[in-house]
């Protein structure tokens, strides 16, 4: 699951979709992948990989706090502001501009 978080954590090629990538990534079928990462993160890979797109965003936000937060977004993999803002909510409660 190591293998599987670094290359979450990297990010995939853009219109990638996640589980058939990782299940290629991996050597693994789609049920055998589910239940590997039901057991190591506790929850499913698109959950993982919504919490890591965030991670990234706030990466970005640090490194670059004077950047446009719709730059930043899509930078880290959101296709908008919008979408990092609905993100975030799901997330954390709030908005990006609150957490800073």
């Amino acid at each position: 699951m190591d293998q599987a978080f670094d290359v979450i954590d990297k990010g995939l090629p853009p219109e990638t979709p996640l589980v058939p990538f990782l299940q290629r990534q991996l050597h693994m079928s789609e049920r055998t992948l589910r239940r590997r990462f039901e057991d190591a993160f506790g929850y499913g890979p698109k959950t993982l990989d919504r919490i890591l797109r965030f991670h990234r965003y706030r990466r970005l936000q640090r490194q670059q706090g004077d950047s446009s937060t719709a730059l930043l977004a899509i930078e880290a993999g959101y296709a908008d502001q919008a979408h990092l803002i609905r993100e975030s909510r799901r997330l954390t409660g709030v908005t990006p501009t609150a957490l800073a």
